[in-house]
């Protein structure tokens, strides 16, 4: 008895140790995945506030693992296909994502506009899926991306059905919300519950408008939103209105698939 106990004392002592190099490995990782360009060594550093001794080991093992790569000439390093692949496996299995692709695809069809599928992760929304526009679009939402929940339709349509949206802004960083018109925003708010949907010019995207409702759900505040976007030039008030009717309906189809989920 004794001596079990000692090893689950010796356990304890050392996860506090493993939990930071996890930690670190994966912060770096971010850092990396989040990158247009290989990052050197210092870089990260700098920003996880390490040592470079320390990153050398980090990027060492995960060159190691295969989840990064080193470039010979600059000795900067990016992370491989490896996460996409551990990603992609992973989404693949999402029930809101599997739940919301034939409604995505019955929404593109109705619209001719680009659909998505985002859910709320703190106050940033994260997009799950989106389907490319009939016509070309210079640029669109993409899956996998996230961007604050406040700027976007998508975001705003959820935060507006929570129970207390203003103290949620208040949560924010300092350095954002004194960016921010809090009473507009919240009046914004009053508006899309009393609609029931969103819209964001230049938001996630520039030169694109999106619109955006909430899927509700009885009992529980929402997390998830379906919308629309394409290129703000052909977004009048007439044509959201249009679109609107079609997003409301999307997540209307999506709350009864999704359920539990």
């Amino acid at each position: 008895m004794k001596g079990k106990v000692d090893i689950e004392d010796a356990e304890d002592a050392e996860r506090p140790r493993m939990d930071s190099v996890i930690a670190k490995v994966v912060a770096s990782l971010e850092i990396l995945s989040r990158s247009d360009t290989p990052v050197g060594v210092s870089a990260v550093a700098r920003a996880l506030d390490l040592d470079k001794s320390n990153v050398h080991r980090i990027f060492n093992t995960l060159l190691d693992l295969g989840y990064v790569q080193k470039d010979d000439d600059t000795g900067r390093y990016s992370a491989t296909l490896k996460l996409w692949e551990q990603g992609s496996a992973i989404i693949g299995r999402h029930p809101i994502k599997r739940a919301g692709q034939p409604i995505l695809r019955m929404l593109r069809q109705q619209t001719n506009e680009s659909p998505y599928l985002s859910v709320l992760q703190g106050m940033e929304v994260l997009y799950l899926d989106s389907l490319d526009a009939p016509y070309p679009l210079v640029a669109q939402v993409t899956a996998g991306r996230r961007v604050p929940a406040h700027r976007t339709a998508s975001g705003k349509a959820i935060l507006a059905f929570q129970p207390d949206p203003a103290t949620l802004l208040h949560q924010l960083p300092a350095s954002v919300r004194d960016t921010l018109d809090i009473p507009a925003l919240l009046k914004e708010f009053a508006l899309i519950r009393k609609r029931g949907f969103a819209v964001s010019t230049n938001a996630s995207v520039m030169g694109m408008t999106a619109v955006a409702a909430p899927v509700l759900k009885r009992g529980a505040p929402p997390y998830i939103a379906v919308g629309v976007g394409g290129l703000s030039d052909r977004y009048d008030e007439k044509y959201i209105e249009q679109l609107s009717r079609a997003v409301l309906n999307s997540a209307v189809n999506i709350s009864e698939i999704v359920g539990d989920a």
